[in-house]
């Protein structure tokens, strides 16, 4: 729980270095339901990857995926890497290859 709470304050990007104008504005704050978390820590116990997956309140069709690494540092946990990801549903991949061409 302390490593999920960490990935949402420090892997936020500066709002300045973000082109979207929803970023820009650090009131913004979308509300999602995290479904399944996966948490792995290394051996010894300094590094950490964490897997969030969860619908975003526009979107309940298609899951989003945060894989995030995680550095011990003292006694904070810093956040070095955030990859989000669509996550689509098997049954869909024709749809979206087919949106594609």
């Amino acid at each position: 729980m302390i490593l999920a709470l960490i990935m949402i304050t420090s892997c936020q990007p500066k709002p300045q270095s973000i082109p979207f104008d929803m970023f820009a504005d650090q009131s913004f704050s979308p509300s999602i339901s995290v479904s399944q978390r996966e948490i792995h820590l290394d051996k010894d116990g300094n590094s950490a990857i964490v897997m969030d997956q969860f619908f975003f309140e526009w979107n309940k069709k298609i899951p989003v995926r945060h894989i995030a690494h995680f550095v011990r540092t003292g006694d904070q946990w810093i956040c070095n890497f955030l990859s989000t990801t669509y996550v689509p549903n098997d049954e869909d991949m024709g749809k979206i290859f087919n949106a594609l061409k």
